[in-house]
């Protein structure tokens, strides 16, 4: 049985690790760049990106805690296998390849696509241990 607070968990923890990934402490400023983004005009809300940004994170960790389930994961090492492979097939390597189809740097699919991975892990280690 799957359960819901490890895959709420989950989720919810993405959110401090999206405010830290995408912070000027690391990759907020090429980020910007690399996206053509004037920091100095207004944005609109942001409340319907994040409250997007979570559902996505709830969707994935819900999938990931299937997955692990049919696969019968039982350790966090395997886990964190299953999570990178999953991560390498359906989101860094499509997103290498529209990135060469829509001309983005290769700098900012390693930024976003990282951020992916990193919550595949964190995701993969709530999962395993709550």
């Amino acid at each position: 049985m799957l359960d819901p607070l490890s895959i709420f968990l989950a989720a919810l923890a993405t959110v401090p690790l999206g405010f830290v990934w995408f912070s000027p402490l690391l990759f907020a400023k090429p980020w910007i760049r690399l996206h053509g983004i004037n920091p100095r005009k207004k944005k609109g809300s942001m409340l319907v990106p994040f409250l997007s940004t979570f559902f996505t994170s709830l969707v994935i960790a819900f999938l990931l805690a299937v997955v692990i389930k049919l696969a019968d994961i039982k350790t966090l090492s395997n886990a964190w296998k299953l999570g990178t492979l999953l991560w390498f097939g359906f989101d860094f390597m499509p997103n290498v390849t529209r990135s060469l189809f829509s001309k983005k740097p290769l700098e900012l699919v390693l930024i976003e696509s990282g951020h992916q991975a990193a919550n595949v892990l964190l995701v993969s280690w709530i999962l395993m241990t709550v």
